[in-house]
């Protein structure tokens, strides 16, 4: 994980409410399993949060289990590494689980965030140019923040695009406005790749395809994984 880049005190970013993340490699429970934070014990070190669960379904986390628990705000994730110390029904009848909070956790700044391999096919317009033509275009990485696009048109940086694209999970950039930042090189003379930056995009949108994101680097760990095993 050498995306990490900035230790910050737990107690100044943790909050009550916050959905999270948490990332288990244990091989008997291996998963990403969704939660919230319930209560914050800074004295005993011990945040309760809902009973963790996975697509719908809550799952009793067994006691010792590590996870690294990942928290999402308006700008940054937070990540740190956590232990269950126990779980049961409280006083108003919800499931809980009780872990560890350690001390310190570490930020990563949504511009820092890794980019992905990812191909789908999408299309474009040229924004305020007057052409009403729809163009295609290949993506060949995407992130938080834009794609990497493959294209047989010639475009400038600086050019502004209306991007159209069906990420899955939900999420679809529709007239998505977006700029050209960078050029580079393709060994294919009959295309060119360009890295283009979303503008205007929206604090929910972005929340959702960070996680989907992080969903979507998971299942390919899992894949990778398996071919190991296998091999």
């Amino acid at each position: 994980m050498d995306y990490f880049n900035l230790k910050v005190a737990t107690r100044s970013v943790l909050e009550i409410g916050k959905p999270l993340l948490l990332d288990i490699s244990d091989p008997d429970i291996a998963g990403v399993y969704k939660s919230s934070i319930f209560e914050l014990d800074y004295v005993r070190k011990v945040m309760t949060i809902g009973m963790p669960s996975y697509k719908g379904q809550y799952v009793p986390i067994p006691v010792g289990v590590r996870a690294y628990v990942k928290m999402f705000d308006k700008s940054s994730m937070y990540i740190f590494l956590s232990k269950v110390i126990s779980y049961e029904k409280n006083e108003e009848g919800f499931y809980v689980t009780y872990m560890t909070i350690p001390d310190e956790a570490r930020k990563v700044q949504r511009r820092q965030f890794v980019r992905i391999p990812f191909f789908k096919q999408g299309s474009f317009f040229f924004k305020d140019s007057g052409d009403e033509t729809e163009y295609n275009y290949i993506t060949k990485d995407i992130s938080a923040g834009g794609i990497m696009m493959v294209t047989a048109q010639k475009i400038t940086i600086g050019t502004r695009l209306l991007l159209n694209l069906d990420i899955g999970g939900g999420i679809e950039l529709d007239k998505q406005d977006s700029e050209i930042v960078r050029a580079d090189r393709s060994i294919d003379t009959a295309n060119q790749i360009y890295g283009v930056k979303y503008l205007a995009f929206s604090r929910s949108k972005e929340d959702r395809l960070v996680k989907y994101i992080f969903f979507l680097q998971q299942e390919r760990r899992k894949k990778e994984k398996k071919l190991k095993e296998g091999s």
